[in-house]
């Protein structure tokens, strides 16, 4: 038996069936591209806040320690290859031994706080 001259016409896709299905891949495409930049873009936010808490945790420890440096003065810290400006401000509480300590931490260059870190402590002695 020889195909039927319309079924042989019937196989495949026509042309603007093609172009359907790439217009919906395109734009699925561009939808999961601009969601990795946005996740990318977030995940710099992220690592850039942990840092600065980390700073700030160690900013107290070492004025916990040391009792350095001294309130009220800005500091420069390099932490894996970037500046970090620290600033330390102290407030008394109503037991006059022990105070409230705050550490701000923002990248150097940038008016941008990126962790605040507040506890009490006791003057060091």
């Amino acid at each position: 038996m020889k195909p039927n001259r319309l079924q042989a016409n019937n196989q495949g896709f026509t042309l603007i069936e093609v172009m359907v299905a790439l217009a919906i891949i395109a734009v699925a495409l561009s939808a999961a591209s601009r969601s990795m930049g946005v996740s990318a873009n977030n995940q710099g936010h992220l690592e850039s806040k942990i840092i600065a808490t980390w700073i700030a945790e160690d900013a107290v420890a070492e004025y916990q320690l040391f009792g350095q440096p001294q309130p009220g003065s800005n500091n420069i810290k390099t932490v894996l290859g970037r500046d970090w400006q620290l600033e330390y401000k102290t407030e008394p509480t109503f037991i006059p031994q022990i105070f409230r300590l705050s550490v701000m931490v923002k990248e150097a260059e940038t008016d941008q706080v990126s962790a605040s870190l507040a506890t009490v402590v006791g003057k060091p002695e």
